[in-house]
């Protein structure tokens, strides 16, 4: 399981549980990810738990780090809302498993007050993430919960066709900012 990174100093509390995209995977300085630029552009204290290859199914290079075990101790820390941005690593795994693990996921944070998800970017690299765009909307929805999709944003992605450049995770930051 991850630990909890204080990304960025402010008020108030936000957590972010999410995957490579919000670690900063493969950028030469991690805080350059889009979760970091976030937090630090609306002055929020940023509590982010985040993991390669890791979904609400998939369990990451490790097997056990699927975001339900990561959003407890991103939220320890009192956040009052929670940014849960995943599903590019649960492309092509049942859908009906997905769902089951969204429906956990948004139950056992009914008590937070503002839970926002976030979709898969439509990476050329990982067929089927608009299946799973669609399973995380009808998810958010049917919780009375945000969702904000990425599918169709047009991002600057490195030589590997799925981590974004730092200008890449600059525009993100920027789209997710102006949605919430």
């Amino acid at each position: 399981m991850g630990e909890v990174v204080t990304a960025s100093e402010g008020t108030p509390t936000v957590a972010i549980v999410g995957d490579s995209y919000a670690a900063g995977d493969l950028l030469a300085d991690r805080s350059d990810a889009w979760s970091y630029r976030l937090g630090k552009s609306q002055g929020w204290r940023t509590d982010l738990v985040a993991m390669g290859g890791t979904g609400f199914v998939n369990g990451g290079y490790c097997g056990d780090d699927q975001i339900a075990e990561r959003v407890g101790p991103a939220m320890a820390g009192g956040a009052s809302t929670l940014i849960i941005q995943a599903g590019i690593n649960d492309a092509g795994k049942p859908a009906a498993d997905i769902r089951e693990a969204l429906r956990e996921v948004l139950s056992d944070t009914q008590s937070v007050e503002r839970v926002v998800l976030i979709g898969p970017a439509g990476s050329i690299q990982r067929p089927g993430s608009d299946a799973v765009d669609e399973i995380m909307r009808a998810a958010a929805a049917a919780a009375d919960r945000e969702y904000i999709s990425t599918i169709d944003w047009q991002l600057e992605f490195g030589p590997d066709q799925l981590h974004m450049t730092p200008a890449g995770h600059a525009d993100y930051a920027t789209r997710v900012a102006e949605q919430l």
